[in-house]
């Protein structure tokens, strides 16, 4: 099912008519990674309940978005007043094909995006807290956890927060975690998604109640 997100980018009268024919769609619909992104995408930012107010002029930060624009599209339209919306990626032919497909069939987003040709464990074209808001639903861990966990905290604010798919069963990422949490606070609402929220005046207001995600 697509996500609420994805719904209302389709009827926006914003975007272009043949919107439902582009290639981003196919790739949207044909992908289950991308299409599970961005349902996850509309569930982590409906929690965040201030997401909108509090990502206004402020920049957020995409990593590992893959080989669609669907996590891209669905940040874009949920959080409409960021100041910048960075789109990091590890492979440089995912980067080109999103820049194209944003180019040729999203042109309003582009003035919007920045895309950065790296990985988790070097966010070096991001300045040092400079992201309200993180979500990573397609990382890979390089480097070892210490560099990792270093770099969430260096770009984000104090107060902002990170939405990572992360894989607590596994060592390296277990430890990544565990170095995130001298530094802020770690939910986990399953064992595949953790939520970091750095020291400092929280920045988003989180829905009362656990974050359901047990039907993902």
């Amino acid at each position: 099912m697509f996500s609420r997100l994805m719904q209302s980018c389709i009827k926006n009268p914003g975007l272009p008519q043949n919107f439902k024919n582009s290639r981003f769609n196919i790739g949207l619909t044909n992908s289950p990674i991308g299409k599970g992104s961005a349902d996850l995408i509309d569930i982590f930012i409906d929690h965040l309940g201030n997401a909108q107010d509090a990502t206004k002029g402020k920049g957020v930060l995409i990593v590992g978005f893959g080989d669609t624009v669907s996590e891209i599209v669905a940040v874009a339209h949920a959080l409409p007043n960021v100041s910048r919306l960075y789109c990091a990626e590890a492979i440089g032919e995912h980067i080109d094909q999103a820049a194209r497909t944003i180019e040729t069939t999203l042109p309003l987003l582009r003035g919007r995006i920045t895309f950065c040709h790296a990985v988790l464990s070097d966010l070096s074209p991001i300045g040092d807290e400079s992201i309200a808001l993180m979500l990573g639903f397609g990382l890979s861990i390089h480097d070892g956890a210490a560099a990792n966990a270093c770099e969430i905290i260096r770009v984000l604010q104090p107060g902002g927060m990170a939405c990572l798919a992360v894989d607590v069963r596994s060592e390296i990422q277990k430890a990544v975690v565990e170095h995130l949490s001298q530094r802020g606070t770690v939910s986990a609402p399953t064992p595949f998604y953790v939520l970091f929220q750095k020291a400092g005046t929280p920045i988003f207001q989180q829905r009362l109640g656990a974050l359901n995600l047990a039907a993902r």
